[in-house]
């Protein structure tokens, strides 16, 4: 498969910014609880175009509430070409510890975590010999409710900054490609639930990865979505997003956009939680 499958990149945002809200399902003295996420995606070209693709993923993250304010997290993730040569592509699993929130004041709260991935498959340990990759993290979080404003009351806003930093065997993968040593994301996330079953979402997250070399790449990630909850344990989202380099080919012009019709992809998913 080319790029990354739509699923798993909202899925990753959502891993690393809420997936240890103290809003899950289930009592909050629970220990255990694991979310399962079965996506469907393709990007916007017609069924008939040979430029058409349309993939499927699945996100397993099985979460541990080690304490009453850490929790342990571990992301499984697979996705399937739906088109061209119907690949099946593991992705490797990463793990996560993360600190309920600290009250900064009454408007912010902050969240530290740190993340790890584990190179179980042989893209990553034989084509581009990864050992391991660290992410500490930060989140802020502001509760606009305290502002008293009607039209803020269902509004939330989120931001993570983290530092990423990859141990590979060697520079260049088996491919030619540079690997990557180090990199900068910064993540923002708005939020509105004006009730208890429908919200909307917007995610941003801007990357900034350095090879060994020193040589620089910038990208981006933008992700829109409707959602609707069933039950506690059951949703529903439906969504755009798109991604890409942040400049456009002549290094000029920006190519961050909400849509684009060549590279932006929509989706369909539904999420259990038990």
């Amino acid at each position: 498969m080319g790029a990354r499958a739509l699923g798993l990149v909202l899925s990753s945002l959502v891993f690393f910014s809420s997936a240890f809200s103290d809003a899950a399902t289930g009592s909050e003295d629970s220990k255990w609880r694991t979310s399962a996420t079965l996506e469907l995606g393709s990007n916007l070209y017609s069924s008939g175009s040979s430029d058409y693709s349309a993939s499927s993923s699945l996100v397993l993250i099985p979460t541990w509430r080690w304490t009453p304010h850490w929790t342990v997290a571990m992301s499984l993730s697979a996705a399937k070409d739906l088109t061209g040569f119907r690949d099946l592509v593991l992705y490797d699993p990463s793990l996560r510890i993360s600190r309920s929130a600290v009250s900064l004041n009454p408007f912010f709260s902050v969240s530290p975590a740190v993340g790890m991935i584990f190179p179980a498959t042989s893209r990553s340990r034989e084509r581009e010999g990864l050992i391991t990759a660290v992410r500490p993290a930060l989140r802020l979080s502001a509760d606009l409710s305290r502002l008293k404003k009607p039209v803020l009351r269902d509004v939330s806003l989120m931001y993570e900054v983290a530092v990423s930093r990859a141990f590979h065997q060697y520079t260049t993968s088996t491919t030619g490609s540079v690997n990557t040593a180090w990199k900068l994301s910064n993540l923002v996330s708005l939020g509105y639930a004006p009730g208890e079953r429908w919200s909307f979402s917007a995610d941003f997250m801007r990357n900034t990865g350095w090879s060994y070399q020193g040589g620089a790449r910038h990208s981006f990630s933008l992700g829109e979505s409707v959602n609707y909850q069933f039950s506690r344990a059951l949703s529903l989202a439906v969504g755009l997003t798109n991604d890409g380099d942040v400049l456009r080919a002549n290094g000029l012009n920006s190519n961050i956009a909400i849509f684009d019709s060549t590279s932006s992809r929509v989706f369909t998913s539904f999420t259990v939680i038990f």
